[in-house]
């Protein structure tokens, strides 16, 4: 780890940061109340809504601000030191975050993607306890992409979940393109050669598009075709297993 590496994930610019902050005055309004000492009160929320909420309300008194953490040497460090006691990998970190409650806090704890307090279930899977309760660590596209092996300790890299595969559709099945407008469709176990004609419809219907049969198809050009929709889907979907007609 490199003795700067505390400067380059934490120490950017922040920007807005002189911006001023949401007041509770500019939320409510003061009105004369006889009822009350002073002969005024009050009146509007007693609490500073959400940033958010209150940007929408008060458009050009509060200004955006800025926090731009760089956290990408943090996900290289753990990805090299997959294997190792979480406990060492960690004090190593604490230690180039800083000392300091903020920095350790602020990183490691929201912003460092591993499951850390994990334990073995009953049904043999990885569980992980987070603040809303046990959450089992199961392959996932989305984060936390680290788990803490219970039994020994160690970083683990949390299974990915395998890509579908993309598979054809029955149009990509079923139509092979003939040239010259036609087609080759395949209808009820069929395959006949034809082609697409434009139809209106009755008032107050969509138009559509039907499928005209000119003939049926023979012997040589269902060979012909299905070869050639062969070579189509071998390319369009290499790891699809092409049925046999």
């Amino acid at each position: 780890m490199r003795h700067d590496f505390g400067k380059v994930v934490i120490e950017r610019p922040r920007w807005g940061s002189s911006a001023r902050n949401a007041k509770v005055r500019w939320f409510g309004r003061i009105v004369p109340d006889p009822e009350v000492d002073g002969g005024y009160e009050y009146e509007g929320p007693t609490r500073i809504p959400g940033s958010s909420h209150a940007e929408g309300f008060l458009k050009g008194k509060i200004l955006e601000k800025g926090f731009t953490d760089v956290l990408g040497p943090i996900r290289g460090y753990l990805h090299r030191n997959v294997g190792r006691p979480w406990d060492k990998i960690y004090s190593e970190l604490s230690q180039a975050l800083g000392s300091g409650s903020w920095p350790v806090r602020h990183v490691l704890t929201q912003h460092v993607d591993v499951y850390a307090k994990t334990y073995r279930g009953v049904d043999g899977a990885v569980w992980a306890l987070e603040k809303s309760g046990p959450y089992q660590v199961s392959p996932s596209f989305s984060r936390p992409e680290f788990y803490v092996q219970p039994e020994t300790g160690l970083l683990r890299v949390c299974p990915k979940r395998p890509n579908p595969k993309k598979q054809p559709t029955e149009t990509d099945l079923n139509l092979v393109e003939a040239g010259g407008g036609r087609w080759f469709s395949n209808l009820d176990g069929i395959w006949y050669l034809g082609e697409y004609v434009f139809d209106p419809g009755e008032t107050g219907r969509y138009p559509v598009w039907r499928f005209r049969k000119l003939k049926t198809c023979s012997k040589k050009e269902i060979r012909d075709l299905l070869a050639k929709r062969k070579a189509i889907l071998k390319k369009k979907f290499p790891k699809f297993r092409i049925p046999v007609e």
